[in-house]
């Protein structure tokens, strides 16, 4: 496991070195409910806008299609969070990185999709039978996690984290962490959690 992650902070490296270079950029794939109606990516510096490309490609044609089209402001955080609709079906998003009107970099297309009605009862159910069997809240980030639900399985992750930062062999479970900030493409994230897991191995 420790090679894994070491190789794993290497990549990471490399990608914040070509940040030097140029915008550096890969969202993840999402899944949105009614509770749940949040897309993230990471921050590519408080002076720059985003502009967020909901649809899909034509099936005839072959050719992109927006569905909706979302002007996102600059963060001063480490990572962009935006609310949309669950959409109806499944569908793509993409994401253009913007200096004042000028588009300097477009992501790779990304899934976005809804939970199914039947998922989203499975789901609803799962989650409070492990919530009623663990109060610290890191299975309930797994079950989050498992169900393509990235940012709220990413913020409980963080506080079951937070208040056990004292416990003896919390860095064991750092890696399911680690995941989900590789799945969101939050580099510098899963960079400064894997220096800081290597450290206490």
């Amino acid at each position: 496991m420790a090679r894994k992650f070491a190789k794993t902070q290497k990549y990471t490296t490399v990608r914040r070195s070509a940040k030097k270079e140029g915008i550096q950029l890969k969202p993840g794939h999402h899944v949105v409910t009614p509770d749940f109606p949040e897309i993230g990516w990471e921050s590519v510096g408080s002076t720059y806008n985003y502009r967020l490309h909901i649809g899909q490609k034509d099936k005839k044609t072959k050719k992109w299609a927006d569905t909706e089209v979302l002007e996102v402001p600059a963060v001063a955080d480490d990572l962009v969070r935006v609310q949309v609709q669950p959409p109806k079906k499944h569908m793509r998003y993409y994401v253009e990185v913007l200096d004042g009107s000028k588009v300097v970099f477009t992501t790779k297309q990304r899934h976005f999709k809804r939970m199914t009605k039947k998922k989203l009862q499975k789901f609803d159910s799962q989650s409070k039978k492990i919530q009623e069997m663990d109060s610290s809240g890191f299975l309930y980030a797994g079950v989050l996690k498992d169900n393509g639900l990235l940012l709220p399985a990413m913020e409980s992750y963080e506080r079951f984290f937070a208040e056990s930062a004292d416990d003896e062999d919390i860095n064991e479970l750092r890696p399911f962490l680690v995941e989900v900030y590789s799945r969101l493409g939050l580099s510098l994230r899963k960079a400064k959690l894997l220096r800081e897991y290597k450290t206490n191995l």
